[in-house]
């Protein structure tokens, strides 16, 4: 129930209304795509037909709906939970064996399993494994900003400068935040910054291409992602900054 979700904090109460935004957001490119012949969601939420397009729908609105309703949320965030790591270790994960060289099934299994991770933290369970999820995740994000610097630099808004020193930037901050996280070392200071990083990115790049581009899917699910995981980090932030009386941290 709502008692038992993980939002103590200001900051980790921001990042659940974020993080249920960007759900609901997904879970509406669902349903404009399977109903209304809408674009597609792209990757890593590509639907595979239609059941899965509305059951995924149904779980992304229902956990939202939860959210903003204050029932179930428990329930419902590890049911959200459980979807995304399914879908990252039987869609993606396999493409691992195909071509491990390849950069794509690194970068969508672990976007989803760092969705995963913030959920676990989220609903009060297996919270330690969760951040360890979200850690992972950054360490591999920060290897990818280095090894494809070129590529990640491409991506970026054409007007930015330095985008090469950028893509090492923001490469070495997933990698210190996941360090950050590991080592229990300034790791609520470490995610609450990264969560900003994440939002910068959204206003500067993510907003101005959907924008110029409404009517294409993969330029929302991009947005969509990085909202997700803005308010993953800050979830994530607020569970760490939650102390006991004796100072001790609570991990559990």
């Amino acid at each position: 129930m709502a008692a038992h979700v993980n939002s103590r904090s200001t900051l980790g109460k921001i990042g659940r209304a974020i993080f249920a935004i960007a759900m609901t957001g997904l879970g509406v490119q669902y349903l404009t795509f399977r109903f209304a012949g809408g674009a597609a969601p792209t990757d890593p939420w590509t639907p595979s037909g239609p059941v899965w397009a509305s059951l995924t729908a149904a779980i992304l609105l229902g956990f939202a709906l939860s959210v903003a309703m204050r029932k179930y949320e428990r329930e419902l965030t590890r049911l959200l939970a459980l979807t995304l790591f399914l879908r990252a270790m039987l869609v993606y994960a396999p493409g691992f064996f195909t071509n491990i060289r390849a950069p794509g099934p690194w970068t969508l299994t672990f976007e989803l399993l760092a969705m995963c991770g913030a959920a676990l933290v989220l609903a009060n369970t297996f919270q330690v494994v969760g951040r360890y999820c979200v850690a992972v995740s950054l360490a591999v994000y920060g290897a990818q900003h280095f090894i494809y610097a070129a590529i990640v630099a491409k991506s970026m808004a054409p007007w930015m400068p330095g985008r090469i020193f950028f893509a090492w930037f923001v490469g070495g901050a997933f990698v210190a935040t996941a360090l950050a996280i590991v080592a229990r070392k300034f790791d609520a200071l470490a995610t609450a910054l990264l969560g900003l990083m994440f939002l910068f990115i959204v206003a500067l790049q993510h907003v101005p291409r959907v924008i110029a581009t409404p009517h294409i899917g993969k330029e929302w699910t991009n947005l969509l992602v990085a909202l997700a995981m803005t308010g993953g980090a800050w979830i994530v932030a607020g569970s760490l900054s939650t102390v006991t009386d004796t100072g001790a941290r609570k991990y559990g």
